[in-house]
Order: structure tokens, then sequence, then C-alpha cells
């Protein structure tokens, strides 16, 4: 059977072997989903093939070639690094990023439910650093509204730099064994900057804390995703 469409999923790339690990399991995943399509890969940074080793090699001018940046925000990477490479191509088709959709919300929201045993919760949402403001607002607002849905005390949205500030904070605050901390680090896979969060917050010793898993940990994400991609392709 002749595979009829060219898909190419680029990652942000990492020195670290769990985040390696965890998106060998999502491209893996991805080429069953699609299986009736050429699956590739590459990577922004750190990890080869690169965008533009990979788009040279496949690049064809009579087939169009569907690019679909893994990342969860339309940060630098995706207006920048991934957006001027493609100029130097005509038939790219650029796929939109993950984002923080309605959808995810409530994945989250319920599974968060499901696991909260607390009446006063603290929701922390944290992300990595980025030179865009608009990447902050969407978390913000993502956050604001997970926070409202949970009835939570008080929400912080930050990013991976800003975690001593929610820290001091934290450390002295009143009826601690009576709050429920949820952290919910949004990233895709495992990997340092994740791994950097948990440990952060794990030193305030709440009695009760609630910690989301790499979103491409769960199944209900995977498949969003994966629908998503494929209302997209052409």
């Amino acid at each position: 059977m002749n595979k009829s469409k060219k898909i190419i999923f680029c990652a942000h790339g990492s020195n670290s072997k769990l985040f390696i690990k965890e998106f060998e399991t999502f491209f893996f995943k991805a080429s069953k989903y699609f299986k009736f399509q050429n699956c590739y890969k590459c990577f922004i940074e750190k990890n080869n093939p690169d965008i533009s080793t990979c788009l040279s090699s496949l690049y064809q001018k009579n087939q169009i070639i569907n690019f679909v940046p893994i990342l969860i925000f339309p940060g630098n990477h995706y207006l920048i690094d991934i957006k001027s490479e493609m100029k130097r191509y005509d038939k790219i088709h650029i796929h939109e990023t993950i984002n923080l959709d309605e959808e995810v919300r409530k994945i989250f929201e319920e599974k968060i439910s499901q696991k909260i045993k607390s009446k006063r919760r603290i929701l922390i949402t944290a992300c990595s650093k980025s030179n865009r403001k608009s990447v902050y607002d969407i978390l913000e607002e993502y956050t604001k509204k997970l926070s409202k849905s949970l009835k939570c005390h008080c929400q912080f949205s930050i990013d991976n730099t800003e975690t001593d500030f929610v820290l001091r904070e934290l450390i002295n605050l009143s009826e601690k064994e009576k709050t429920e901390l949820i952290l919910h680090p949004i990233f895709l896979f495992d990997g340092f900057l994740y791994q950097s969060i948990l440990g952060h917050f794990k030193k305030l010793n709440f009695q009760n804390i609630t910690i989301t898993k790499p979103f491409m940990q769960e199944k209900e994400i995977l498949e969003f995703v994966f629908k998503k991609i494929n209302h997209n392709l052409i």
C-alpha cells in the first residue's frame, strides 16, 4: 500500500534521557496511529536530525509535507525558529502548536478532581521560560479557569525560573496541614525541567500534594493531540 502523505513530528530536543525515551514512545504511537502516512521526526535543537537536515532530505516540490510542532505554546521556537526555516520551502503545511485548549483543561480538571482530598487547595502551574508575554497570558488564563473549576483558594502561574518566589509565599503558609497543593507542570514529556519543578515543591512537605503527569503520559491528552493533528492534515 502506498502511503499518501508525509508527516514530520518536530520536538524541542533535550539532553535528558527521560525526554528522549518519552519522545521515542510518542513517535512510536504516532507512527501506529498514522500508519497510512509516512512519519518522520526532527528536533529544534540538541538532538538529530535537526529541522533543516530533515526537510532537505524529504522535500519534493510536487508533494506537501505536514510539519507538526510537538510544542504546547506558540512561542519563539514556533514563531521564529520553525517558521523562518519554512520560508525556504513552498509546500510545507505547518500545524499549530498543541496549546492549552479547553479540551486539555477539562481532561486535567477531571483527573485532578479524582485525586484531591482537601477542601482548601492551591493550584500551581509551571512552564519553561519564554521571551513572549503571550505565552504567559495563555498560561495565566488557563490557570485561572482551572483554579475556578477546582474551587482553589488561590493559584500561581509561573515559569521554571520563578519557583523561589512561590516557595517563599508558601513556606510559611498557615494551616499547611489542611491545605492541598496541586502541582500542574505544563510539559509534554518528562525530563530535566519537569523533574526540577517537582523537586522544588516537594521540599515544602505539604501533607497532601497532587502532581499531574507530563501531558503525553495521559492517554486522553495523547488521543486529543492525534485527533487534532489528523483533522488538520492536508
